[in-house]
């Protein structure tokens, strides 16, 4: 509880019970100079402050892109949110996203949908994103002064994988075992 572990350690003990349970951390877009992209993460946490055209891509469809966007708009940014979706988070409830998007029409947040970020370059002119259309050729260059990203989350698994093959039950939870405090097998 609230202190680092390692395989060995888990290993040595004679534990009844390991839950294994590392969290995870924002999942990078996987395009050519994804280096050059902010995840939410930052933003939300302040340990970004962006300034300028900022292009928020949401690959997710929740509300943390839509949180993002109000911080960078409360900051100061000029926001366009981009997603390769037919809609801006589809997974936002209606009565939440009918608040960010009164929030974004009173701040001027562009909305781009149906285009998929292919790349991102740093330019003289700043950061040029190559946004494209699902089954489709096309593309289209955009500059912008920085670029963040929601892709979800990654785990961290490093500490599952290496006490996997360990276990009784190989990493799969029974659940109706594990509710009625039977042993996992």
């Amino acid at each position: 509880m609230n202190s680092d572990v390692d395989g060995r350690t888990l290993l040595e003990q004679p534990w009844d019970v390991v839950i294994v349970a590392t969290g995870g951390t924002p999942a990078p877009p996987r395009i050519p100079g994804a280096g050059l992209v902010h995840d939410t993460w930052d933003v939300l946490a302040g340990a970004r402050r962006l300034q300028g055209r900022v292009m928020v891509y949401d690959d997710h469809g929740g509300n943390q892109a839509l949180d993002a966007v109000e911080a960078l708009v409360r900051g100061g940014s000029t926001v366009e949110v981009v997603t390769p979706e037919r809609m801006l988070s589809p997974d936002a409830g209606s009565l939440t996203a009918s608040g960010y998007f009164s929030s974004f029409a009173e701040n001027g947040v562009a909305v781009t949908v149906l285009r998929r970020m292919r790349a991102v370059a740093r330019t003289p002119e700043g950061l040029e994103v190559e946004p494209g259309v699902d089954g489709s050729g096309f593309r289209e260059h955009r500059a912008f002064d920085a670029v963040v990203a929601e892709m979800g989350t990654d785990p961290v698994q490093e500490l599952y994988d290496e006490v996997r093959d360990s276990s009784t039950n190989l990493g799969a939870v029974d659940f109706a075992e594990l509710l009625s405090r039977k042993p996992s097998r």
